[in-house]
């Protein structure tokens, strides 16, 4: 199923923001694979998955796949190497603003059911710039790499 996301850099979230979730993520070494435990903040269910992304068909369009794990599984996963990533996953409206755990990061993204939807999306005034298909701002390259891809 394809995923249409764009995503914009934040200088400082705006607010309200509403519904945090813990997400941490655990990159596996040489795949495409990213496995997933979210820990909503007021002790809702958590979710655990295993995800694969195959690559941009377009900027703002990549086929993806998800597969919900159970507890088990998620902890024999979790053995595999890979690079660790950890943020909190807030609600502004229709986007999805993501405070980093260990990077002076924030980025913003919204999803559409089209790509057409997408980029009728304008680029929101509380946003500093759009990086969507910046290889830098992306979760795999930030697990491995942080910030210094960036700088």
């Amino acid at each position: 199923m394809p995923e249409f996301e764009r995503r914009f850099l934040v200088e400082s979230p705006p607010s309200p923001l509403l519904g945090g979730v813990l997400i941490e993520d655990l990159y596996l070494e040489g795949t495409r694979m990213r496995l997933r435990k979210m820990t909503p903040e007021d002790g809702g269910p958590v979710v655990l998955k295993l995800g694969k992304k195959y690559g941009r068909v377009a900027t703002a369009t990549e086929p993806i796949v998800n597969i919900y794990l159970s507890p088990e599984e998620f902890d024999l996963f979790s053995r595999v190497p890979g690079h660790r990533l950890a943020k909190t996953r807030f609600r502004y409206g229709a986007f999805a603003v993501d405070v980093f755990r260990d990077l002076p990061l924030v980025l913003a993204e919204i999803e559409a059911s089209s790509y057409e939807e997408l980029q009728a999306v304008p680029v929101p005034d509380w946003a500093l710039r759009e990086v969507t298909g910046e290889a830098p701002y992306e979760g795999a390259t930030l697990a491995r790499f942080g910030l210094q891809q960036v700088l």
